[in-house]
């Protein structure tokens, strides 16, 4: 079977004629002259900092399509040879401060990378690189971009960041393929009057610059989903930039208050979440953050309602009525905050939301607010009977659920993570890499497992066991033997969240693909796949037959059928939905996230 990584010469020379790719841990200057005995390599990655000197006789590795000779800072190219079948070069990091002429004659480049080479000009002979897909130039001293850039007309990908550029040539109007533009951390006072010509945009990125204003040519960037623009003092702003229809995230710094940057703008972009670091979030979905929180019906309402443009496009087409969505009929109760809500717990008869500068509690009979108390918190639980919240954050501290006042400080700093116990004698808080358990009542860390990263951390409802999430895997901890009992596998990328059952037999776990069921009963238990989600949250009833997922519409699923028995509700659509919980009896849903709201629903089916 052919060598498809080689991780040594001597692996490579094991069976010369299968080794497709090599990976070399370089301790000398040259290349070993072994390595062109390799007559199918493909792909040549030289690791280690050492090599010098470019051997001529590369030439000779006629199927060589990869070669990566990053950070090599004494890396001499004068015997770089003509290599016609080579289709992506790494240079990085090599302290270069020419390139050979034979580079441009590699015309089947589709990727070169330069970054952080002291370049400071960029020869004229790049032009003729027609295929190139991919350029990297960040970091090389530039205080110009050559015009023979623009024959570059199958570029998708320009890095230009960390230069000295202030200006851009007209000829770049030419790179109408270009999809991601970077030009962070250079000299710009003005925005360059070529981007807004390049209409296949999707990402731009100008931040770090010192531009002043924003042209309405801008809009002509359809496609445009990213647009960040912060460390920019910007002063003027397009009066309509509702022409941004695909764009979805731009930060931008303000050189003007708020509400002047209101009056300059009349027409938003209508998905948008603008924020700006330092004025806090500024709008979302075509409205402005200080606008009254819509309700699930009005945004199924605004979501089912023909556009403005496509009505002026067809003026004798009968005018659609539209109406709410069969799933936004579940009672609903909104509670505004002043930020993102990263966590939310029900408390008797209210509700409490965590955002970034406070907590805040409520009351569902009347909507008045009960408590605000200031601090930055992290997470926040309830106790199984209700009379204390758990809140983690920078200080950790036991506080009264109706008055939010503290009642003990606890020994934790810096928690990200909290839950109880469902007898209420145990608290679980992840701090520093470790999960720490707590004994509620003196308040002692009683045990401490270092675990590193984790996504989440559950106890068992006898308190004798977590469950923990630590990349694609999730892990068991069995708390009185001190042993790990397992360890499985649940997804290609990562498990976001996880619950057992009510009787302690099962797992249900959220991963960034599904919704997955271990068996714990089993000493290497495989996951069963529930349901193919893209949910950001989610929560388990008591009984442990139904769930409800949140991202960004809120629905009651069946567990053991995987099906939607119903939906909820929905948040705006400006970022995840981060947290969902259900209340003790199950009557009640609350979610929360970047819409600045927690959600609270009736859960009857």
């Amino acid at each position: 079977m052919p060598i498809i990584h080689a991780r040594s010469l001597e692996e490579a020379l094991a069976s010369p004629r299968d080794v497709e790719a090599l990976v070399l841990e370089l301790t000398r200057a040259t290349l070993p002259a072994q390595i062109f005995e390799l007559h199918n390599l493909k792909q040549l990655t030289i690791e280690g900092g050492t090599l010098t000197k470019v051997s001529p006789r590369l030439a000779e590795l006629k199927k060589l399509r990869y070669l990566h000779l990053d950070k090599h800072p004494k890396l001499d190219l004068a015997d770089f040879p003509v290599m016609p079948a080579l289709e992506s070069l790494g240079l990085s990091r090599c302290k270069l401060r020419t390139l050979p002429a034979t580079l441009f004659q590699c015309r089947n480049l589709r990727i070169l990378g330069l970054g952080m080479n002291p370049l400071k000009v960029v020869p004229a002979g790049i032009g003729a690189l027609s295929k190139l897909e991919t350029l990297y130039l960040w970091g090389c001293g530039l205080k110009e971009v050559p015009p023979e850039l623009g024959k570059l007309t199958e570029l998708r990908v320009l890095e230009l960041e960390k230069n000295a550029l202030a200006a851009l040539p007209a000829e770049l109007a030419a790179l109408k393929q270009l999809t991601q533009l970077n030009l962070e951390k250079n000299a710009f006072e003005t925005f360059p009057a070529v981007v807004c010509e390049l209409t296949s945009l999707e990402g731009l990125e100008l931040y770090d610059n010192q531009i002043t204003a924003l042209p309405d040519a801008i809009t002509k960037l359809a496609r445009l989903t990213k647009l960040r623009l912060e460390s920019n003092p910007i002063k003027t702003f397009p009066a309509d930039l509702s022409g941004l229809e695909a764009l979805t995230t731009f930060y931008v710094s303000l050189g003007i208050p708020k509400g002047e940057l209101q009056q300059q703008i009349r027409r938003l972009p209508p998905k948008a979440f603008i924020m700006s670091f330092e004025d806090g979030d500024l709008a979302r979905d075509g409205r402005w953050a200080d606008a009254p929180a819509r309700s699930s019906r009005e945004i199924a309402a605004d979501a089912a309602e023909p556009s403005k443009t496509a009505e002026a496009a067809k003026p004798t087409a009968a005018k659609k009525v539209a109406k709410p969505a069969n799933t936004a009929t579940a009672d609903e109760q909104i509670f505004r905050f002043e930020s993102r809500v990263t966590r939310t717990a029900f408390v008797p008869g209210g509700v409490v939301g965590v955002c970034y500068e406070s907590m805040r509690a409520f009351d569902l009979a009347s909507g008045e607010q009960r408590f605000h108390a200031p601090g930055d918190h992290h997470w926040v639980a309830t106790s199984p009977d209700g009379t204390l919240l758990l809140a983690a954050g920078d200080h950790t501290a036991l506080l009264d659920a109706r008055t939010g006042a503290t009642q003990a400080k606890l020994p934790v700093d810096s928690a990200y993570l909290a839950s109880w116990s469902a007898d209420g004698k145990i608290l679980l808080l992840y701090n520093d890499g470790a999960l720490c358990c707590l004994d509620a009542k003196t308040h002692e860390i009683v045990q401490r497992l270092e675990v590193g990263r984790t996504s989440f951390a559950t106890l068992s409802p006898d308190g004798q066991r977590i469950l923990y999430g630590a990349g694609k895997a999730v892990r068991l901890w069995d708390r009185v033997t001190d042993k790990e009992v397992f360890r499985a596998t649940v997804c290609r990328f990562g498990a976001s969240d996880g619950r057992f059952t009510a009787d302690g037999r099962h797992a249900i776990v959220l991963t960034t693909e599904a919704l997955v069921r271990l068996d714990l009963g089993q000493k290497k238990p495989k996951p069963e796949p529930i349901m193919k989600t893209s949910a950001s949250a989610f929560d388990i009833f008591p009984d442990g037959s139904r769930a409800v997922l949140g991202g960004p519409k809120i629905s009651i699923v069946e567990l053991e059928k995987g099906t939607t028995l119903a939906t909820l509700g929905t948040h705006e659509k400006v970022g995840p939905v981060d947290h969902i919980v259900i209340s003790a009896d199950g009557g009640l849903v609350a979610s929360c996230g970047c819409d600045h709201t927690v959600r609270v629903w009736q859960s009857r089916v």
